[in-house]
């Protein structure tokens, strides 16, 4: 419960932080003017969005591919029998 209570201070802390940072304080006159945001920028976001999603719902799939290629480099004679089809019946 320690930990909980310390984490969700810590996190209310580095919020707090990050929206006077970018939002400003009305108070004090810090306050920031938005501009426009381009569309090519607009569009580089999209795009950025849509790989790191497809990263990770593509993560399941890197990770057999992963797998298997590690499973092949840490067999010598599966590797061989790839490589060389011809040695599967052992005439070396």
């Amino acid at each position: 419960a320690l930990m909980i209570i310390t984490s969700l201070i810590a996190m209310f802390s580095l919020f707090r932080i990050f929206f006077v940072m970018y939002l400003g304080n009305e108070n004090k006159g810090e306050a920031i003017v938005f501009n426009k945001i381009p569309t090519y920028r607009k569009n580089l976001i999209g795009v950025l969005v849509a790989m790191i999603i497809v990263m990770g719902l593509a993560a399941p799939l890197l990770f057999k591919v992963t797998d298997n290629a590690t499973h092949l480099n840490m067999d010598d004679g599966l590797y061989e029998k790839m490589v060389n089809p011809h040695l599967i019946k052992g005439d070396k």
